[in-house]
């Protein structure tokens, strides 16, 4: 029986924790022996700026689990943020004594970037950073990373360059899965052998009907100034019906609030805060559309995904992984994302398709089959077992 052990910062979060779970779920169903290391396996853990670049803590607790449930796979996730990239350097000891592989599914863009969604910051706010320009030094020494400061921007430098600038330990990885090609495509310069695997369509069930009466359109995630929602209401038609529903929280609310008191859009424009996932796929499968207006590049936009499988058509970005999932399917409208007439253009052509009834009138069949959560996980074990 082959033994895998998934590694991820966090046991429960977000969309990259929910992925990891169901991944284990369906490996368990294929009677594979599965477990899962996070934080909460590191007891007495403080965050340090020493420990985020490595964490000797969080190394020793990892090998402990490694020699305790000797893996014959072990499967990364998200590690940057409390893990440390140090435990590489552990996972590449283990290997040399037990012959095991090393596998990685990238959620962002960790590997390629000092800012995991690939953005530097300046007093204008931030701008997605250049693909072409990040293995410059130059590019990457004069920019800041982080949010918060120039402080923060040193130890997310420091983090890159020390592990993968100067140790290349990104290249003891086996294989690195990627949801999109265009991610794929710069791990693959960077050296990592990398394999498109798109994440399945969910197989998602849920009793409601669609809503009656003018356009209803639902925005569902993390209410941050990267994900467009503020752009969006700016834009929003003044002279339509349209309603919207916001199901999330998050820094940016405050600005969107404020955006629907200016405008006057309060009265069509509802924020439901964070729901549970049963009540944000409701709201999804009432909608006629979700809206991911995402200013970044997006590796996944897995609720674009459960929109379709609800029936639910899609608006978003023409941005890396979620531009890609409309072009693969062939059913959602994109935009030029930071182009407020792009945005208004495609917003034309949502309303059209509505009036003529034609908004949720697609067949994702042939792709459910072939991006079914069974194929994903049989492209994933198939790709475990051809490894050397």
């Amino acid at each position: 029986m082959v033994k895998i052990l998934h590694v991820n910062d966090y046991r429960t979060a977000g969309g990259a924790e929910a992925l990891v779970e169901q991944m284990i779920s369906l490996q368990r169903q294929r009677n594979l022996e599965v477990d899962l290391f996070t934080i909460e396996d590191v007891p007495g853990y403080r965050r340090t700026p020493l420990g985020y670049v490595s964490s000797r803590r969080c190394c020793r607790c990892l090998r402990a689990r490694l020699n305790a449930f000797r893996p014959d796979v072990v499967h990364l996730h998200n590690f940057y943020h409390v893990l440390s990239p140090g435990i590489l350097a552990t996972l590449g000891q283990y290997r040399r004594r037990q012959a095991a592989r090393i596998v990685m599914t990238a959620h962002d863009h960790h590997l390629v970037c000092p800012n995991s969604g690939m953005r530097f910051f300046n007093r204008d706010g931030w701008r997605l950073a250049d693909p072409d320009r990040l293995r410059r030094w130059s590019y990457l020494l004069s920019h800041r990373w982080d949010h918060h400061g120039w402080l923060f921007s040193l130890l997310k430098v420091v983090q890159h360059v020390w592990h993968y600038r100067l140790h290349r330990r990104h290249l003891g990885l086996d294989i690195v899965f990627s949801p999109s090609r265009f991610l794929a495509d710069l791990l693959e310069e960077r050296g990592c052998r990398a394999m498109v695997v798109p994440h399945p369509i969910p197989s998602c069930t849920v009793n409601v009907s669609k809503a009656t009466g003018v356009l209803h359109m639902v925005f569902a995630g993390r209410v941050e100034p990267e994900k467009g929602l503020a752009e969006f209401l700016a834009v929003m038609s003044d002279d339509a019906d349209d309603v919207l529903t916001v199901v999330g929280d998050g820094s940016d609310l405050s600005r969107c609030r404020r955006i629907c008191r200016e405008r006057g859009l309060r009265d069509r424009v509802a924020f439901v805060g964070r729901q549970s996932r049963e009540a944000t796929m409701r709201a999804i499968a009432r909608a006629h559309l979700l809206i991911l207006p995402s200013l970044v590049y997006e590796t996944a936009g897995l609720v674009l995904l459960e929109a379709l499988a609800l029936k639910t058509n899609i608006l978003t970005s023409g941005l890396a992984g979620t531009g890609e999932i409309v072009r693969d399917t062939g059913v959602g409208f994109t935009f030029v994302h930071g182009d407020r007439a792009s945005l208004q253009r495609a917003m034309k052509q949502v309303h059209r398709a509505f009036d003529r009834g034609e908004l949720d009138n697609f067949n994702l069949s042939s792709l459910s089959a072939s991006r079914s959560e069974q194929r994903f996980i049989d492209r994933m074990c198939d790709a475990y077992a051809e490894l050397p």
